[in-house]
């Protein structure tokens, strides 16, 4: 899901994670490999006819910027001119986990990711957690009971018990 250009997961109403490293996708990246260097009464960059008709935005992005469309669909840009406009942005976006080259970099912008939802997972069963302390007290039992049971410290279920709750939470 993306936001003034934020990219999120939506966990829940209410509830977006970033994605690490979201953003929209450069023109170079989408064409990463997909390009090839000829020399036809001069130096040429060539973006072939499937990659070029694989987006729209990246289509109209060559017929602004290429100096030729040939017969095949292929799109020349003279070296300079790519060099220049290769770092456009398309409407397209880049997710690190996906779309990143680097292996490790991908296995890495995963981790990040799974490691935010666990964060906010985590406080959300720690806010959970306090609230059943302080009906637990409530019900009667005993603050030591509870500090035994969860393996805190009294003083820490005291805390828990008189915390106000509109307070931010801590662990």
């Amino acid at each position: 899901m993306e936001v003034a250009g934020c990219w999120y997961v939506h966990l829940r109403e209410g509830v977006r994670i970033p994605i690490p490293g979201a953003r929209f996708m450069k023109v170079k990246e989408f064409a990463r490999g997909r390009t090839r260097t000829t020399q036809r009464y001069g130096s040429w960059i060539e973006l072939d006819r499937y990659t070029a008709h694989s987006d729209p935005d990246l289509l109209r992005w060559c017929r602004r910027n290429c100096n030729s469309e040939l017969p095949s669909g292929t799109f020349r840009f003279s070296p300079r001119e790519w060099d220049r406009r290769a770092e456009d942005f398309l409407s397209t976006p880049y997710f690190p986990e996906f779309d990143h080259p680097s292996p490790l970099v991908r296995e890495l912008a995963e981790a990040e990711l799974f490691r935010r939802i666990a964060e906010h997972q985590l406080h959300l069963n720690r806010d959970r957690r306090d609230e059943l302390v302080r009906a637990s007290s409530d019900e009667g039992h005993s603050r030591r009971e509870l500090a035994e049971l969860l393996g805190i410290s009294f003083g820490r279920v005291q805390q828990l018990v008189h915390r106000d709750v509109s307070a931010d939470s801590s662990p």
